[in-house]
């Protein structure tokens, strides 16, 4: 079976709980749940892409969502983009602390991502 990936937004959020839920540092655990949250939202709409450089996916498909003629889809751009630039600093800038509200902003954003997308997409076939 494929794999789906809403269980990434769901092991952000159970990274978010607690910290004596879940046995990892909780700036570990902070950073780790921004990061699979923002691959939840990417990894749900890029299959509908095609781009042909893989190694800038990230920036092609923001700006594709930004650019779109369909105007539903440029509000999520702008979302999936701070939840992108957050996903960077969470993996890659150790100078940046992450708190829970933080984790909380970037799960949120990336429900309400999938959620529209879905609501997009079901309503009529996509066009890229």
């Amino acid at each position: 079976m494929p794999f789906d990936w809403i269980d990434y937004l769901d092991l952000a959020e159970s990274l978010a709980l607690p910290t004596g839920q879940a046995p990892f540092c909780e700036e570990a655990r902070n950073r780790t749940a921004i990061s699979r949250a923002y691959y939840a939202a990417f990894n749900v709409i890029i299959p509908t892409f095609h781009f042909h450089d893989k190694q800038s996916q990230h920036s092609q498909l923001i700006k594709t969502l930004i650019d779109h003629r369909n105007i539903q889809l440029s509000p999520l751009g702008h979302i999936l983009k701070r939840m992108y630039e957050k996903r960077i600093q969470a993996d890659y800038r150790k100078d940046f602390p992450f708190n829970i509200s933080d984790v909380n902003t970037v799960i949120s954003q990336s429900r309400h991502v999938i959620k529209k997308w879905n609501e997009i997409i079901k309503k009529a076939p996509f066009k890229e």
